[in-house]
């Protein structure tokens, strides 16, 4: 998904559930869905790669239910967790490649040396399915449609009142 601000910003979301990346594909087949979404992005906000001021405008969120969320990305610290998500989805290590320049080169090799990959790692954010929820039934949605979006959330076990 993608929302154009008023003031130019684009904002990218690849949003999973309850599934994890997907590996398939058969135009670059060593290369995960999130890399080809942020390269789609990237694309997009750099008219086609020819303008790397673009990148200014750039935000790229990976959304996901909470309890995927790792720690160093503002995840629970809770030990007490059964199930390890540090280790069971792969959303954990592509954040941590993409929040890295140098891997974004190494993964990224096409992209002109004038993009800034420093500052595309700064543009890339992992935030949770409640994070949204709450966002948009607090902020956005007001009376009844709030209350169909809390119930909506709720039910999916996505609501943290």
């Amino acid at each position: 998904m993608v929302i154009t601000c008023p003031n130019m910003d684009k904002v990218y979301f690849e949003s999973k559930f309850l599934s994890d990346i997907d590996c398939k594909t058969s135009y670059v087949p060593c290369r995960d869905q999130i890399s080809r979404c942020l390269d789609a992005a990237l694309c997009d906000a750099t008219d086609k790669l020819t303008n790397p001021e673009g990148l200014q405008h750039l935000w790229f969120f990976l959304i996901t239910p909470e309890m995927f969320r790792i720690e160093e990305f503002g995840g629970s610290s809770n030990n007490s967790r059964i199930f390890h998500p540090e280790r069971s989805r792969l959303y954990g290590y592509k954040m941590r490649d993409l929040v890295d320049e140098k891997y974004l080169g190494y993964n990224f090799p096409h992209l002109p040396k004038t993009i800034d990959l420093k500052l595309l790692s700064e543009r890339i954010f992992w935030m949770t399915w409640e994070e949204a929820a709450h966002f948009v039934v607090n902020k956005i949605l007001v009376g009844h449609h709030a209350e169909l979006a809390k119930s909506f959330f709720n039910e999916r076990s996505l609501w943290r009142g």
